[in-house]
């Protein structure tokens, strides 16, 4: 009888571990370092892509951008360096600020700088798919210029340039919008320290313009198109890792995504020539909370 109770203490000493280790989470690790900067691959895109502003890939590993000023969202083959296809939204050509792209399951996403959301289907070579609009929620002082999906929370993540809120003078701010409620919500997902940036990194004047998740890392990366830079947050917002981006390869970075490798995809508006795309190859990957599972 003693053996049997010692036995059961055991293994209830057991469970209790596994459900501590399971509730604490796995502190996150920066992954900004395991990129090749000093190689990169590039795809200098045609003319209707000058002023190219964001990037995504889809489930598939398909990637799209879109430029500044039309909704019309092109389909890239990155390797081969040529555009797949296009396709616009609205039957009739839709004009406005758009600034960042996500796709979430089958649905596509398209920011305007003041907030609203534009959701819409794939459609067809030359052809126009249908759309709903989300009002923005926000004050007209702001300028959404990032855009991408957060797992954790189900919504969408808007990157605001340079206004962060009343409350939140001296940061940069990112908010959300629900998929569930279809609701934005009012208080910032994350709060960025600018003080933080320059006192750990040096980083300046950074005023985010595109937004995405590494699935690998479970990390956030922020880039920014004055002094073009790159930061990287925690899921929780913590700042992990920031760097200036090569000079000489980037001019206004405005949109970034990671491929199904996991290298990272920028993309740059052409000012006064034609945008291009920019790729890093991942050469390693410290050990993440995927691996100690």
């Amino acid at each position: 009888m003693r053996y049997l109770l010692l036995d059961n203490y055991i293994k209830i000493l057991f469970l209790l571990l596994i459900l501590i280790f399971a509730v604490v989470p796995t502190k996150a690790q920066s992954i900004l370092e395991s990129f090749d900067f000093s190689k990169s691959e590039t795809f200098l895109l045609p003319n209707q892509l000058q002023e190219v502003s964001g990037l995504v890939l889809n489930s598939e590993g398909r990637l799209f951008a879109h430029n500044d000023e039309k909704g019309t969202v092109y389909e890239i083959d990155f390797n081969n360096k040529k555009i797949i296809k296009f396709f616009f939204i609205g039957w009739k050509a839709v004009y406005r600020d758009f600034e960042d792209i996500a796709i979430v399951d089958d649905k596509f996403y398209l920011l305007v700088s003041n907030g609203d959301i534009y959701e819409f289907s794939e459609a067809d070579h030359k052809r126009y798919s249908d759309y709903t609009i989300y009002r923005s929620a926000f004050s007209s002082k702001f300028e959404f210029e990032g855009l991408c999906y957060d797992s954790l929370t189900n919504s969408l993540l808007l990157a605001s340039k340079e206004y962060p809120g009343k409350k939140y003078s001296g940061m940069r701010t990112v908010y959300s919008f629900n998929l569930i409620t279809k609701q934005f919500i009012p208080e910032p997902r994350f709060v960025i320290s600018l003080k933080e940036l320059k006192s750990k990194y040096k980083i300046s004047e950074f005023k985010p313009t595109g937004i995405e998740y590494h699935p690998l890392s479970e990390t956030f990366f922020i880039i920014s198109s004055n002094k073009q830079s790159i930061i990287e947050l925690s899921n929780d917002g913590k700042i992990l890792n920031g760097m200036f981006l090569p000079e000489a390869n980037h001019q206004q970075p405005e949109g970034i995504t990671f491929n199904k490798l996991g290298d990272l995809l920028i993309a740059d508006e052409g000012k006064n020539g034609r945008g291009f795309i920019t790729k890093y190859k991942i050469v390693s990957i410290p050990s993440t909370n995927l691996d100690e599972e």
